[in-house]
């Protein structure tokens, strides 16, 4: 996701698209991460959920420490899970998501036509990964 589109908004705006994705305890956490993406793009694709399905079955061949030194047997334990997604495929942490604020709300620098131009460009580039089918629609 963290592509020539999101820092656009780091140089328009002066600030980052996504807000430093920190937990309580200040350090990353991934899902204040999906959180953040799934307030300003919407819900995420199918092949998004599929994808952390499928990582929380691939075992490492060893366990691995991730930065809160707790040891991994996955990427999904690594990134803070077990899981991110409910059986029902929503996100488990909905009490992150923040729908008040929407895409046009980060455009500050920008009125009118412009504003309007801009975000029309560059919601057309964001997606939840490369080549996904989760693009913004108009």
């Amino acid at each position: 996701m963290h592509t020539h589109t999101t820092r656009m908004w780091n140089l328009l705006e002066d600030m980052s698209l996504f807000e430093r994705p920190a937990g309580d305890d200040g350090e990353y956490d991934a899902h204040v991460h999906l959180a953040q993406m799934a307030s300003l793009l919407g819900d995420p694709p199918k092949l998004v959920i599929e994808r952390e399905r499928l990582l929380r079955q691939n075992r490492l061949k060893k366990s691995i420490l991730n930065v809160r030194g707790k040891e991994c047997m996955n990427m999904n334990e690594f990134w803070g899970g077990p899981s991110f997604f409910d059986d029902d495929d929503s996100i488990m942490r909905k009490d992150l998501i923040r729908r008040e604020i929407t895409l046009a709300d980060t455009v500050k620098h920008l009125q009118g036509d412009d504003k309007e131009h801009f975000l029309d460009f560059a919601s057309g580039m964001l997606e939840w990964f490369r080549g996904s089918e989760g693009r913004l629609s108009n």
